[in-house]
């Protein structure tokens, strides 16, 4: 490659995104890992740990508690195509703020259900499945739209892998230890904080929607 090859738009715009990295990006990266911790949390919460304690629970039998969870994650795929097109034609930002506002009202009444029988966990998990459907179904496309292509991959896994790890990846198991020592609302309120901390930040994060990317 020639001296002028090396040095035009391409070479010029490739060196500062390579020299600063993740560090240039970090507004990026805060938002993603803002916007990720309360939307794994739902899904870990309402799509595996809520399930497989409800398999494990002694009110009632593993398969119809497997059955319901079945038919609830079901439920879910079947919003996200819908609140897809939503997100395209009012944008991301609201659609984030339905996800996470609607977990936190849904999270303490949902959960108080899941102990009262099967119509009830049916019930509490359909009403809870709502909220994570548009968060899953705009957060790629939000990930993509924060950065610009030379850091999109890095930035958006970056932010969102630290997240997923270090709250999703736990949720199950703290879940299991509240609820079986008795503490269930104590790990509702955890939710809802979360919930609040994740809807902050999406009201912060500007619309993306439509935007062009780099």
């Amino acid at each position: 490659m020639s001296q002028s090859e090396d040095q035009g738009p391409v070479g010029g715009i490739e060196r500062p995104r390579r020299r600063w990295g993740l560090w240039q990006q970090r507004a990026g990266c805060a938002r993603a890992f803002g916007l990720t911790i309360g939307g794994t949390v739902a899904f870990y919460l309402w799509v595996i740990g809520t399930p497989a304690q409800a398999v494990a629970a002694p009110w009632s039998p593993a398969s119809q508690a497997l059955w319901i969870s079945i038919v609830a994650s079901a439920f879910l795929i079947a919003l996200l195509p819908l609140c897809g097109i939503a997100s395209d034609r009012i944008g991301r930002r609201p659609l984030l703020l339905l996800s996470f506002l609607g977990t936190a009202v849904v999270v303490f009444p949902a959960m108080a259900l899941l102990h009262a029988g099967a119509w009830s966990m049916a019930v509490a998990l359909f009403l809870a499945m709502v909220f994570p459907a548009p968060f899953a179904a705009v957060i790629p496309a939000v990930y993509a739209e924060l950065f610009p292509a030379g850091m999109r991959a890095t930035g958006s896994g970056f932010g969102a892998a630290l997240a997923t790890a270090a709250f999703g990846g736990t949720a199950p198991n703290l879940q299991t230890w509240l609820t079986t020592s008795g503490r269930t609302n104590l790990f509702a309120g955890y939710v809802f904080v979360l919930m609040l901390i994740s809807a902050a930040v999406a009201a912060w994060t500007p619309e993306t929607a439509g935007a062009p990317l780099d």
